[in-house]
């Protein structure tokens, strides 16, 4: 089983050695892994360092003060993290709803590691990161517009291309067939840069989590209940141990649980009243 989930914008920048407890963690053994794709990176912040202040407010849609702060971190952006003084493992730089949802201080060194093989994060930046891969601090959805060269890369989907299907397909050739399934708790925005004909070409079975909450008398998906509820399965999962759809059927944190009338295989929806 690969769970797959969206970055955030927000971001934790305090040092990791500030905010873990080294008596639950092992810093210098559990946190130490790479990006796989910091060539590719590279690419995308040359691109991102020619863009003035002004340019990143309009491609990216962000405040000035923002684009003044990822002008600089794009400056300084360096490929060799192993050394780079603000780097960081993703799962503690990330720090939006869905990472809420996982707080990631509350799990166990064990629960980590499980993380690190079974939880992927898609980027614009970096392709596709494990938990513990080091990210220094940066913004870049992957709907953002770039100017590439349109006739091979006009948007960062295409820029990406097939890396990080043909990656998640080459980590699933390892698991036994029973157990070759994507856990989709992506965004949209990000999980359609995967190639998902290719997976189910590979015996990769995909299933996507919705969440529904409860709005006067209507059930519905509210944006950042929806994000946290995706934060929650991940906590759920990594806690409990899930190795099956069965067990997964036993989400119940914050009151959700599966609405077995419209889930169907490959689409399951869990609904919260409150």
């Amino acid at each position: 089983m690969l769970i797959l989930i969206s970055p955030a914008k927000k971001l934790n920048i305090e040092p990791i050695q500030s905010l873990i407890n080294p008596k639950k963690i092992n810093f210098e053994n559990n946190l130490i892994s790479f990006p796989k794709f910091l060539d590719k990176s590279e690419i995308l912040i040359d691109i991102l360092k020619k863009c003035s202040p002004l340019m990143l407010s309009g491609i990216m849609n962000i405040s000035a003060d923002l684009a003044e702060l990822n002008f600089e971190r794009f400056q300084i952006w360096s490929k060799n993290h192993e050394s780079y003084f603000n780097n960081k493992p993703a799962l503690f730089m990330f720090n939006g709803d869905v990472y809420e949802g996982i707080d990631a201080l509350t799990l166990t060194s064990e629960q980590i590691i499980k993380a690190q093989k079974h939880l992927r994060i898609l980027s614009g930046l970096y392709g596709i990161l494990k938990p513990l891969d080091h990210v220094q601090p940066y913004r870049l959805e992957m709907g953002t517009k770039l100017e590439f060269d349109k006739s091979q890369n006009p948007n960062l989907y295409t820029f990406w291309g097939d890396a990080q299907t043909d990656y998640i397909t080459e980590e699933m050739s390892e698991y036994k067939s029973h157990s070759r399934i994507i856990i989709n708790l992506a965004s949209d925005e990000y999980f359609k840069v995967i190639n998902t004909k290719k997976l189910i070409n590979n015996d990769i079975k995909i299933i996507k989590i919705n969440f529904e909450q409860n709005k006067n008398g209507i059930y519905k998906n509210i944006s950042f209940l929806t994000k946290y509820a995706r934060g929650l399965m991940v906590k759920f999962i990594l806690q409990n141990n899930i190795k099956t759809i069965q067990d997964l059927l036993k989400f119940n944190l914050d009151g959700y649980s599966l609405f077995t009338e419209h889930s169907k295989q490959d689409n399951l929806i869990f609904r919260k009243d409150n």
